[in-house]
């Protein structure tokens, strides 16, 4: 658990998960506030689609 305090989280926290330059990379999640009307699985289904084909993007 200390280590978890020495980077800011604690249990709970979401946290975002990527591999980068061959490391695995935990940071916490950002909680952004979504605008009135669109709920969050949008935005999970959005962010799929994004991954998927980001090339294109």
């Amino acid at each position: 658990m200390e280590l978890l305090k020495q980077v800011g989280l604690s249990q709970g926290d979401d946290v975002q998960v990527e591999v980068k330059d061959g490391k695995i990379v935990l940071r916490k999640k950002e909680q952004i506030s979504l605008p009135e009307g669109v709920d969050a699985e949008f935005m999970d289904i959005l962010n799929d689609v994004i991954k998927e084909h980001d090339k294109a993007f």
